[in-house]
């Protein structure tokens, strides 16, 4: 019985291992999916960034929709002076139907959607040079 028990346990855990992994790849494609399908680009402003508790960082931006303010936190590929993206406008690739967003500042996020980058971001540039 103490095998059996033990048996149960482990599959049990290896199950919602599983499912966990299976849910991050899921959300890793299925997101950038719905926002490609879905998607409408909109204005969002940047109105502060933050630390996170593990020492990340992150910008704090907002949008509306139908009249609707939606906020939501970006970070960037490299560690860069986030206080200068501060008070500054960028796209934000919204998904109409599920509601998710991602907003649009490195070139990378403009050819994920096939966007050609806009010169008036041509000041983003030199942040994200190798």
């Amino acid at each position: 019985m103490k095998i059996f028990n033990k048996i149960v346990g482990v599959t049990m855990a290896v199950a919602i291992v599983s499912f966990y992994v299976y849910q991050c790849n899921m959300n890793a494609y299925y997101i950038p999916a719905q926002l490609k399908q879905h998607g409408i680009l909109l204005n969002g402003w940047i109105y502060d960034w933050h630390i996170g508790s593990k020492g990340g960082k992150s910008l704090a931006y907002e949008f509306y929709y139908k009249g609707k303010r939606i906020t939501d936190y970006a970070g960037l590929s490299k560690n860069i002076g986030y206080g200068k993206f501060v008070h500054a406008w960028f796209p934000v690739m919204y998904d109409t139907v599920h509601g998710h967003n991602t907003m649009l500042i490195e070139p990378k996020d403009f050819e994920e959607f096939n966007i050609p980058y806009p010169d008036s971001l041509n000041w983003v540039l030199p942040y994200f040079e190798d």
